[in-house]
């Protein structure tokens, strides 16, 4: 069975390609019971060579393309079948007129040919360059997430719950490696200044039957489920909220010389979501206490360090919802679930989404006028 997933390899010297290659894995120490690496590629150039070669992995780096061939049919029972749609808007500015949508949306089936492997997130983006930092994390943690299921593929481990049985705890430590390693990552490029900009997180990753979140910020999941005879009423947040005023977050920040205050208006009154501060400056002035990017305010007590909960799925388990505070804002866990039964018994995911958006906006109008923060949806049905 070909998975037909390419990796690339960068020829690092003036040696013919086949002996570079050969080279490169011997003295990367891989053996690879039972799959094949196929020359596919190289520069561009179609090559003339039909050697196939044993080999235990390739780096991800760039011009050599390798077809992994497994001559034996693995068969994956039971995977469970999933529903999916995802849908952002930009928001409104005070005056009315339409901003830039800082939200991102991320979606990703089968993820290095792993069937039942899958992504689903919601990156919130703020501060001028926003939209950069949340596109950036969304293409970062694809990449991240593809190379962990190449590892996974040459160690024989080829379903869902063989990485999650097997390897769970260490892809786990991945998971929080990759948030630190996003950050450092967000350095190596110059598109955009992160130094007063930044993102949430909430990152779903499914195993077939097993779910792990892991979350910095106010973007959100929820699990519906059903704790009586189809009523649909049982509610699992996936992720806990990271704002400066819960105890936790609030200590941290403290201990690191930051302040937690709301706005103060001319006549002393304070109002608004609270914010973190350095002492005696009006910045870095976010509001949520773990976020990617916010270079300014890592040293107020600030982390990139991402909230892990886990969640089984079971017959029981109807639907999960990610979606940024452009929600959260203005509708509770229950309004989503209640909202959410009435389409999920009919199947219809798409006027779900579409309608929760509309009743998104029109909260936000209700309540602010003009003004109205960028919104992003996640929703997946699970056996449906």
């Amino acid at each position: 069975m070909s998975t037909g997933k390419k990796y690339p390899f960068k020829d690092k010297g003036n040696n013919s390609l086949k002996s570079s290659v050969i080279k490169f894995m011997k003295e990367n120490g891989f053996a690879a019971p039972g799959y094949k690496f196929k020359i596919a590629v190289f520069g561009g150039r179609k090559l003339d060579m039909n050697k196939t070669l044993l080999a235990n992995g390739i780096e991800d780096n760039s011009n050599v393309l390798f077809i992994i061939e497994n001559p034996v049919e693995h068969n994956i029972n039971n995977i469970i079948k999933i529903t999916f749609h995802q849908i952002t808007i930009a928001g409104l500015n005070f005056d009315g007129q339409t901003k830039i949508n800082q939200d991102t949306t991320l979606i990703k089936l089968n993820v290095g040919d792993i069937k039942g492997f899958n992504l689903f997130g919601v990156f919130d983006g703020h501060g001028k360059y926003g939209h950069f930092v949340s596109q950036f994390c969304r293409d970062y943690f694809i990449k991240a997430m593809e190379q962990y299921a190449f590892q996974c593929i040459i160690r024989n481990m080829l379903t869902p719950e063989q990485i999650y049985n097997n390897v769970k705890n260490k892809f786990i430590q991945y998971i929080i490696d990759c948030f630190r390693n996003a950050d450092i990552e967000m350095t190596q490029q110059s598109k955009f200044d992160y130094y007063s900009s930044g993102t949430t997180c909430t990152l779903v990753i499914q195993l077939n039957k097993n779910l792990i979140c892991a979350n910095v910020g106010n973007s959100r999941g929820i699990i519906i489920y059903d704790n009586d005879k189809n009523t649909y009423r049982g509610l699992y947040p996936i992720s806990r909220d990271h704002i400066p005023e819960e105890l936790q977050e609030y200590q941290r920040i403290i201990n690191n010389g930051g302040i937690v205050s709301q706005y103060i208006d001319k006549n002393g009154t304070k109002f608004g979501h609270y914010r973190i501060y350095k002492k005696g400056q009006a910045t870095p002035g976010i509001h949520i206490s773990r976020a990617l990017g916010d270079l300014n305010a890592k040293n107020c007590g600030v982390i990139n360090i991402p909230e892990i909960r886990e969640y089984n799925l079971t017959d029981n388990s109807k639907y999960m919802v990610i979606c940024s505070d452009g929600i959260w804002e203005i509708m509770s866990n229950e309004y989503i679930r209640d909202l959410g039964n009435i389409y999920y018994k009919k199947g219809q995911i798409v006027p779900f989404c579409t309608n929760l958006i509309q009743m998104a906006m029109l909260f936000w109008k209700n309540k602010y006028s003009d003004y109205r923060d960028d919104i992003a949806v996640v929703c997946v049905y699970f056996n449906k």
